[in-house]
């Protein structure tokens, strides 16, 4: 148990002050404590002669067996008082009465019989003699009542524990105070323990006992007591009140301490009859009565085998807190204890549900007693009932991101009342003596504790209410906030304030609450969201009162006295408003702008205010707010904190609070506490601050002074930066934490044990021995033996690709390094933690003796590189640090020139395990070793002698390299090591001129990290990051835009050293968004030869020394990626929403390959020819030169397929990502042979889907033209075109050629391109025949062949692009030519109609104002492209194009709707006679549909709660009447409605009647259809717009990616059913990835690109969370300035070098947010999936999918990604149609259908999509060749003359020329309606096979008692009843054989699965 030292406090002034002054009284200490004690013994003690009847049993038997014991008790001792003498002093006499008792009973009575019969000799100390008696007696009653509890007769119930006295004069051990008390009874269950209570502590007592000599001494004894027993509960967690004793000689009385009054008992003289009998019968009812009688807690227990208490909490949800069992709690000793005497008697406990977790609590107990009023449900101040109620209206947050309180669980705490349970309240302590007490408080001189309001009322009824009736309260809430103190700045408390007083606004007009005490401790700072690192919350409700409500008759003066308004502080008659609480929130800022944020000066003006009460103050643990809900993820230790700790000065019964005067209605008992009588010791420390969580509870924080200090210059420029720069303050704070969380700073804290490791790590390097010279051959022997003696397996030296020949001259040795320094961004400030961690530099500097004048030549330099990195490695083996870190090489940048050596820390090792921190060793040298002339970029330093093995041509004369190709890369790498020390220095010096750059380089650094890294694993292996662009290099661009001439005189940005570090940020954002460093060099200065940089690098940026390009090694596509994605963050940066922080640094998209780009290939390459040996022609040698230049195998087969595809695809893709797979650490030194690497394509859309790629002209360009014929070959053809032009061609399909096959010809080209000049053949095949034709014919002299004839593998590439585009065709597509089967074919059709219709106005009454179509197939939306037929023609399903018609307006419509309904088909009847009189070769037909176009339409026709969040207002079947005309030239079917406007009216009008008539079913059904009206004729025609607008900017993709997720939803049977997702929500799905794609993404333009990014939104999407929406201006706008099917990849700054992003404006963006928080607000949300437009902001058109659809799509989409990632990890397609399959086995049964009844079956996949493809394609004879092709007829232009009309299929029930006849779906529609409440049906709308189901358990599994009304068939359960009915229950096989009969002829099996 722990100890807590009492800290004093300024006591209360004299009277004299009669207004509130605020000073330090001038009474010496002596006389303020007694003054103070004498008017606390006069304010709050009464006499109650009743009060012993509190200590009665509960149980009538017990209290029967407690009465007899005491009168036995009592007439044994009155025997034994008055006996003869001669038997007391002969113990062992013979008298009857003493014979009977036990050797220690007659040493008890001995103890007291003088003292009780009035003859106690007079002594020095009468006190200690009075006390020794006293003892005497208590023991002789244990001692009776022990015996009682031996008895066994089982007759009467046995006392539960024993009252035993510790001896007199005692000093409790827990108790730092100097006083002794004078007898502590404690409680026991035998009298043998009282030998071990020589020591006790406060925490054992029972009752406390103080004595004096006389009764002219009560009033002294009084005064100890009540000081004293304060202590009992700060020390006695679960004691509810207590009990105390005072014995003035001998007059005895029981005080009962109650929260607010001490109550005294009558005298009881014991050496009277019946004052002894009194105090008798009190004790033995101590023994006997419950432990809620001693006052202690029975729902707070102590678990000694936990060593923890047990905290029992009631829910709260349980207003009566009886009904359902309480919330368990475990908790150490609370943070706040209860240590006064009077108030409130909070206690704060930091607890958890999980016993295993009390060390790491996350949840804070509040337990007290507040006021309240006598009935519980109607307590007017029931703080908890408010802070739920608010928690209600405010879920979480609001619209302005605001916090509220709330509380998890709370409630009135049970006890026991007499022999049932109850409310404990102060009626509870009490009981039957209230109104007792309450008429001794009236009749005394506290008659202030009475309500003033209700006095006369309390007259006439001759009974007083307490005015503080307490009730006993619990409440557990959730730890996050945290006090002002720990704001860092004044712009924080603004927006806290802001927060708070926006928050309290809100909560008084939505709650009517009023809160009245706003001050410095009811104010919390949270922080720990991402989305808003500092927060406002308003806690602590206790003195709120709801507005509107009774009133008292005069207002009260609540709250903290420093922030009270001026009407509150003087007790003005003017009542309270929420002016009073914005005049407090006015003083709050004045006093923190005076005393800042130092605690002990509000602690110390509150201790000198008057009433000021002394005792213990505890620090503001202000961080448990009440219930906010806020999720945190880490509680720091010492930050817990909690609402409830040190409430300063406030005017309620708080525990620590200051008192006013006592006519108040709140709380003044305060004023009034005995704990102002303090010791001088005491006193004296009245300035001390307790500490909390670890702090030191003794020191002290003296008398510091505060002095008032302005804002500093930094902050001034914070404030002014916030408000120009940020846009939102709350980006700026996102940015500042994300900051303070992220950065590793060195010789801190949090890195003292990396620190630590670091300079172990130096002082191994430095003492690392000498190692002689000696050859190539010794070195590798010795390294080999030395590595098997330090690491158990031998090392190789990581020597670079070309290892050293045999007999090379060279000598190898190493030393200890001459230096050794942390490097890179550590030391600077600038390292950041990412989700890899992040990584420490150490530099050590080679001796400069190692090396030669020439060995920066032909890799030597390299050798003895990696022959001192594997000794360093040997070094650190050796020692200690090989136990806690893994040690292995690695390569710098991925260079097998520059090994490294690395160290992780093992798991399960301590020592900088959390840090995830990698130490990499890295060599240097001094920059005096090698010229460097030298290593400029036009030198040549590997001789192509060398590298052929010619020693006398790998001379190291100076002209050698006059005649060879220059190393540019090669002497990079030398430079590297040469100046890392120089570039640090440069990067520390621009730190120092600019304040912010560390800063900035960070959020770079963050930025870059999650654009570079690859976190996704491809099977078994990792995606290698692009490491050489790295954040040393983005540091160097920043300090060259800060520090640059050049940068300031050539760039659009402009950057100084004074900026902040988010305008730095934005800055090199912005310039690396326009930067093209191949075409625009940049150097730091103007003394470096730029001309040789660009003649040998194809990017350049030069270093400061002018020596070295920071960009060497790094390939172009990762600038072109970089700028990409920098273009991308310049436009999220200017966004207006509130994601702009998530989007630019917590998107994870741009980590996940397979939504990355738009096309991915899979090759898996030989890299043997790449490390081929030393021989070969010149041509070959030099291409040696170049492979080895790059550094390592893999980088040249990277650098290689990458520089070919730029150039030759250029146009049809920015990009091209070369992405290898990562090499595991430790194995990035040893050269694999085979090797994987994906190729990741971004595709310019309009130039990716062009049918002709034009080459040069070969008259004009006859170099080019050469170049363009080896590159394509034969596929290069000679063409004219309309203008003239002669130009070189490649063409790669004809006019007709439908977009699916169109979207896969830049996936063609480059499968082409790769098996032509590599040898890399497609799995599966995705090269037209013509294009297998010519692709090996010719190949080009030299072509490299990546494949070898051993591995069938090797030198393959898969696509899944072009694959998963095969499931969107259809049996029909597959089976016919689909080149005249198309989009644009039907919406010619449409146009067509409609001229035709608007023709025939003449012939009809109104005049036709438009068609609106609103058929999938309109809008390139439905799965395959509308089917046209002939009038003669039929097909086994017809699927109609539904069109509204819209007539002018007229007045002449009905007012009826039967009516109207009539006039609309007779219009539509005219209309159909007009059109076939002017087309007759067309059929037409009218009949009635249902409003949409069947149960495929997107309509939840079943009504099912999975749908529309359970309102099922689709479909109640009303026919409507509609034409068919089936157009006699296009073939296609229209299916015609009309919009009619007045009907729309007309239904809300009658809505509206029926409401104001009362008739609520009526109107709710017309309400029903009047929405159904809205859809239809107004909803549908608004989508069909958008949707076919999205499709034809973003053509083919968008329509791709539409067709994919319906057929996706569909095989897994949820689309367009009763149960599924509609239509309409599977097209705005698929739109909203192409409005606002993922965070640094642009916009899809694949199908395979926009399916994968759909399915990643399902599975991620938090929808609860988040808003989801579809910008379409955004779709609009950012192509209306561009050709409607461009993308362009990089865009250019706006006209004042701002980048702008456009789409939707805040304006337009507020209402949707606003809307989805309101369904938040109103829980409507819980899970649904729910996507929103402009248009549409409460989701109201297509509606939301429940929780549990939304979950099944959420796992299906899971599974679905990470069957593609296998699929691409493992370059096969076998296991891709999973992903289109749905697992039967989730559903209770399936229906197998008959193949030959199912109309749509041709709508299914082709078989082709479920089978791997592979193998080559049919040879296809030649057709041979022509000088223009294009004149002659080609083979696509003979097929387009022979296309046969699409297949068609007959009728499978021979019902011809029906239209949307389908009954599979008819079936399922029927089954629906009659079992919905019982089951729930599954089918692919397309032609499924299966009808799965799910039957409900609330209808089939639980019976249910028979009555007539039951619906569905139900069977009895013989002999079962429910109540008084028979029992049945769901009859599921008779619903089987139903559903088999009504499908006879359909059905072709049924199987139960559950």
């Amino acid at each position: 148990m722990s100890s807590h030292k009492s800290t004093p406090q300024k006591a209360k002034p004299g009277a004299t002050h009669s207004s509130p002054h605020y000073s330090v009284c001038k009474k010496s200490l002596k006389e303020l404590r007694e003054s103070t004690a004498e008017s606390h013994t006069v304010h709050n003690l009464v006499d109650c002669a009743r009060i012993t009847e509190c200590a009665r049993p509960a149980k009538h038997t017990t209290d029967v067996a407690a009465q007899k014991l005491s009168t036995n008790i009592c007439n044994t001792l009155e025997d034994l008082l008055y006996s003869d003498d001669s038997g007391v002093e002969d113990v062992g006499g013979s008298h009857s009465a003493w014979s009977k008792l036990s050797l220690k009973e007659k040493e008890a009575v001995q103890g007291c019989r003088s003292w009780l019969l009035g003859k106690l000799e007079r002594e020095s100390k009468p006190e200690f003699a009075i006390s020794k008696a006293y003892s005497a007696l208590v023991r002789f009653i244990a001692y009776r009542v022990e015996t009682a509890t031996k008895r066994r007769d089982g007759q009467s119930a046995i006392p539960k524990r024993i009252i035993l006295p510790c001896n007199r004069d005692l000093k409790p051990s827990d108790s730092d105070e100097d006083i002794r008390i004078d007898t502590i009874f404690v409680s026991r269950t035998d009298t043998s323990e009282a030998e071990a209570l020589e020591r006790v502590e406060y925490r054992d007592a029972f009752a406390l006992t103080e004595i004096k000599a006389s009764s002219q001494m009560l009033n002294g004894a009084y005064k100890q007591l009540l000081r004293y027993t304060r202590q009992i509960y700060a020390t006695q967690h679960n004691r509810r009140f207590a009990w105390g004793f005072v014995l003035c000689g001998t007059i005895a009385k029981v005080v009962l301490f109650t929260h607010d009054l001490a109550i005294a008992s009558a005298s009881m003289d014991l050496v009277e009859l019946d004052g002894r009998r009194s105090f008798i019968k009190l004790l033995v009812n101590f023994s006997y009565c419950e432990e809620e009688k001693l006052g202690y807690d029975p729902t707070v227990t102590w678990d000694a085998q936990l060593n923890c208490w047990v905290i029992e909490c009631p829910r709260l949800d349980d207003t009566t807190s009886k009904s359902k069992s309480p919330m368990i709690y475990y908790a150490r000793d609370p943070e706040i204890p209860a240590d006064r005497l009077f108030g409130r008697h909070t206690r704060g406990f930091l607890a958890s549900l999980d016993h295993k977790k009390i060390d790491t609590p996350d949840t804070f107990i509040k337990d007290a007693w507040p006021h309240s009023s006598r009935d519980a449900n109607h307590d007017p101040r029931d703080d908890i009932a408010m802070a739920k109620e608010i928690g209600d209206t405010f879920d979480q947050q609001d619209s302005d991101g605001l916090m509220y309180v709330n509380v998890s669980h709370g409630g009135i705490v049970q006890c026991r009342r007499k022999e049932t349970l109850g409310n404990d309240d102060t009626k509870s302590i009490l009981e039957d003596i209230v109104d007792a007490v309450a008429t001794r408080v009236r009749n005394s001189n506290l008659g202030t504790l009475l309500e003033e309001s209700d006095e006369e009322e309390a007259a006439e009824k001759g009974t007083y209410d307490l005015v503080f009736f307490r009730t006993h309260k619990r409440i557990a809430t959730v730890a996050v906030g945290q006090p002002l103190t720990t704001l860092t700045s004044p712009y924080e408390l603004m927006i806290v304030l802001a927060d708070v007083m926006q928050a309290h606004a809100n909560i008084l007009e939505s709650c009517k609450i009023l809160h009245r005490d706003l001050s410095t401790n009811n104010i919390l700072c949270v922080r720990g969201d991402n989305s808003k690192p500092v927060r406002g919350l308003l806690i602590d409700f206790d003195c709120a009162i709801r507005i509107g409500e009774e009133r008292v008759r005069r207002p009260e003066r609540t709250g903290t006295p420093p922030f009270m308004s001026i009407s509150n502080l003087t007790k003005s008659n003017i009542e309270r408003s929420e002016l009073d609480d914005w005049e407090s929130a006015i003083y709050i800022v004045c006093w923190l702008g005076v005393h800042g944020r130092d605690k002990t000066q509000l602690s110390r003006f509150l201790d000198m205010a008057p009433g000021r009460s002394t005792g213990k103050r505890k620090t503001t643990v202000a961080g448990l707010a009440e219930g906010a809900r806020i999720n945190t993820s880490k509680a720091k230790t010492g930050s817990y904190q909690t609402t409830k700790g040190n409430k300063a000065a406030k005017h309620d019964d708080s525990d620590i609070e200051m008192a006013l005067p006592s006519s108040d209605e709140e709380d003044s008992s305060d004023a009034n506490e005995i704990e102002a009588i303090v010791s001088d010791k005491e006193m004296d420390g009245a300035g001390d601050e307790p500490k909390l969580s670890g702090e030191n509870a003794n020191s002290s924080a003296g008398t510091q002074s505060h002095d008032r200090q302005g804002p500093t210059n930094a902050e001034v420029m914070a404030l002014n930066e916030a408000s120009m720069l940020y846009k939102t303050n709350l980006f700026k704070l996102q940015i500042d934490e994300l900051l303070n969380e992220t950065v590793v700073t060195g010789d801190t804290m949090a890195t003292g044990e990396l620190d630590d490791v670091l300079k172990r790590v130096r002082d191994e390097l430095i003492s690392m021995e000498d190692t002689d010279e000696m050859s190539v051959e010794k070195a590798v022997n010795h390294v080999r033996k030395l590595g098997k003696t330090a690491m158990g397996t031998a090392m190789d030296i990581p020597f670079p690709d070309p290892a050293p020949a045999v007999g090379l001259a060279i000598k190898l040795a190493a030393a200890a390094p001459s230096v050794v320094n942390v490097i890179g961004s550590y030391p600077l400030g600038m390292a950041v933690r990412t989700q890899s961690g992040f990584d420490v530099d150490v530099m050590v500097q080679m001796p400069s003796y190692l090396f030669q004048e020439r060995d920066h030549l032909n890799f030597r330099y390299f050798y003895k590189r990696a022959f001192y990195m594997a000794m360093v490695r040997i070094q650190l083996h050796r020692s200690t640090l090989n136990e806690e870190f893994d040690i292995a090489f690695d390569l710098l940048r991925n260079d097998t020139r520059l090994p490294i050596v690395v160290m992780r820390p093992k798991s399960g090792t301590k020592r900088l395990e959390k840090l995830e921190c990698t130490i990499r060793i890295l060599p240097s040298i001094a920059k005096e070793t090698f010229s460097l002339q030298r290593l400029a970029p036009g030198r040549n330093n590997v001789r192509l002698g060398y590298i052929l093995g010619d020693r006398a041509a790998s001379g190291d004369g100076d002209n050698k390299d006059e005649v060879q190709p220059a190393t540019p890369q090669y002497n990079s790498a030398i430079l590297s090591d040469v100046l890392s020390l120089t570039h640090m220095k440069y990067l520390f010096e621009t730190r120092e001129q600019c304040p912010e750059f560390g800063r900035a380089a960070a959020l770079l650094r963050l930025w870059l990290a999650q654009r570079t890294t690859i976190r996704q694993k491809m099977g078994m292996q990792q995606l290698m990051s692009s490491n050489r662009i790295n954040g040393f290099i983005l540091s160097m661009v920043l300090a060259w835009l800060v520090r640059s001439a050049q940068a300031q005189r050539g760039t659009g940005v402009k950057l100084s050293g004074s900026m902040g570090a988010h305008q730095l940020f934005k800055g090199a954002i912005e310039f690396l968004a326009a930067q093209d460093f191949e075409d625009s060099a940049i150097q730091f200065g103007d003394d470096a030869d730029i001309d040789v940089f660009d003649d040998n690098f194809g990017a350049v940026f030069v270093d400061p020394t002018a020596s070295m390009n920071l960009l060497s090694g790094v390939q172009a596509w990762e600038l072109v990626e970089l700028r990409l994605t920098a273009r991308q963050t310049a436009l999220d940066l200017s966004r207006n929403t509130d994601d702009r922080f998530d989007r630019v640094f917590l998107s994870t998209a741009l980590g996940n390959i397979t939504t990355k780009y738009d096309h991915i290939f899979r090759m898996e390459i030989d890299l043997s020819k790449f490390l081929s040996p030393r021989h070969g022609n010149g041509l070959r040698v030099t291409q040696r030169l170049t492979d080895i230049e790059a550094g390592h195998p893999v980088a040249a087969v990277q650098s290689r397929i990458a520089a070919f595809l730029e150039t030759a695809l250029e146009r049809q893709a920015p990009l091209m990502a070369v992405r290898p797979c990562a090499i595991g650490f430790g194995q990035r030194t040893t050269m694999a042979r085979k090797h994987i690497f994906f190729i990741g394509v971004v595709a310019e859309v309009s130039e990716a889907r062009r049918l002709v790629d034009l080459g040069p002209n070969p008259e004009a360009q006859p170099q080019e033209a050469t170049e363009f014929r080896m590159l394509w070959g034969e596929r290069a053809e000679l063409r004219r075109f309309r203008d003239g032009s002669i130009r070189l061609a490649t063409v790669w399909g004809a006019n007709g050629m439908p977009f699916e096959a169109r979207a896969l010809i830049l996936p063609r080209m480059l499968a082409f391109l790769l098996r032509r000049h590599f040898a890399v053949v497609a799995r599966p095949e995705i090269l037209l025949p013509e294009d297998l034709l010519v692709v090996d014919k010719a190949r080009p002299n030299g072509a490299l062949s990546f494949g070898t004839a051993d591995d069938p593998l090797a030198g393959q590439i898969f696509c899944i692009s072009g694959r998963i585009n095969d499931f969107v065709s259809t049996r029909d597509l597959s089976e016919s030519d689909a080149d005249q089967i198309t989009f644009e074919a039907a919406i010619t059709g449409f146009d067509q109609l409609q001229r035709e219709i608007k023709g025939l106005e003449d012939q009809l009454p109104l005049r036709v104002l438009a068609l609106h179509p609103v058929a999938p197939g309109l809008r390139y939306a439905s799965l395959a492209p509308p089917k046209p037929l002939a009038a003669h023609q039929d097909d086994a399903f017809i699927e109609p194009l539904h069109v509204m018609i819209e007539f002018s307006g007229s007045s002449k419509w009905p007012n009826d709707i039967t009516a109207l309904h009539k006039v609309k088909a007779a219009f539509l009847q005219r209309l159909g006679e007009c059109y076939t009189t002017s087309y007759p070769r067309a059929h037409v037909d009218v009949g009635n549909r249902f409003y949409g176009y069947g149960s495929a339409d997107g309509l939840l026709t079943g009504g099912s709660s999975l749908t529309l969040g359970g309102q099922a207002d689709d479909f109640d079947y009303e026919h409507d009447s509609f034409v068919d005309i089936r157009h006699a030239d296009n073939g296609y079917c229209f299916r015609i409605g009309i919009l009619c406007d007045p009907e729309g009216e007309l239904l809300e009008t009658k809505v509206r009647e029926m409401r104001m008539a009362g008739l609520v079913p009526q109107a709710e059904a017309l309400g029903i259809s009047h929405r159904r009206w809205l859809r239809t004729t107004h909803w549908r025609p608004k989508h069909h717009r958008q949707i076919l607008d999205l499709c034809q900017r973003h053509h083919p993709a968008a329509s791709l990616t539409i067709r994919l997720l319906k057929r996706w939803l569909s095989r897994h049977m949820l689309l367009g059913q009763a149960v599924a997702v509609p239509e309409e929500v599977a097209e705005l799905l698929a739109a909203h990835v192409f409005s606002d794609p993922a965070g640094g993404l642009s916009a899809p333009a694949s199908g395979y690109s926009g399916f994968v990014r759909c399915l990643q939104l399902l599975a991620n999407w938090r929808w609860e969370e988040d808003l989801c929406m579809v910008d379409f201006s955004a779709i609009s706008n950012n192509t209306d300035d561009e050709d409607i099917h461009s993308k362009s990849p990089v865009g250019t700054m706006a006209h004042n070098g701002i980048w702008s992003s456009k789409g939707m404006s805040p304006d337009a963006y507020a209402p949707l947010q606003s809307a989805f928080e309101e369904a938040k607000k109103q829980k409507h949300m819980k899970g649904s999936l729910r996507i929103v437009t402009e248009d549409n902001p409460n989701a109201l058109w297509w509606g939301t999918l429940s929780p549990v659809l939304t979950r099944r799509l959420r796992a299906l989409a899971v599974a679905s990604l990470q069957q593609i990632v296998e699929c691409l990890a493992t370059g096969s397609d076998v296991d891709l149609p999973v992903v289109f399959t749905t697992p039967l086995s989730d559903y209770d049964f399936v229906i197998k259908l008959d193949s030959d009844a199912i109309c749509r079956k041709y709508e299914q996949p082709p078989s082709t999509a479920f089978h791997a493809s592979g193998g080559d394609m049919d040879h296809i004879p030649d057709i041979g060749s022509e000088i223009f092709k294009n004149l002659l007829p080609t083979m696509q232009a003979q097929k387009a003359r022979n296309v046969p009309k699409a297949k068609h299929h007959a009728n499978p029930f021979n019902q011809r020329g029906v239209v949307g006849f389908d009954p599979i779906q008819l079936f399922i529609r029927d089954l629906t309606n009659v079992y919905r409440d019982a089951m729930l049906l599954f089918n692919d709308v397309y032609g499924g096979q299966y009808i799965a189901g799910l039957w409900n358990p609330d209808i089939v599994q639980q019976p249910a008692p028979f009555v007539a009304s039951l619906r569905g068939n139900i069977k009895p359960l013989v002999g079962e009843k429910i109540g008084s009915r028979p029992a049945s229950t769901y009859n599921t096989k008779a619903v089987v054989e139903e559903i088999i009969r009504l499908g006879e002829g359909l059905i072709d099996d049924f199987a139960f699965q559950k």
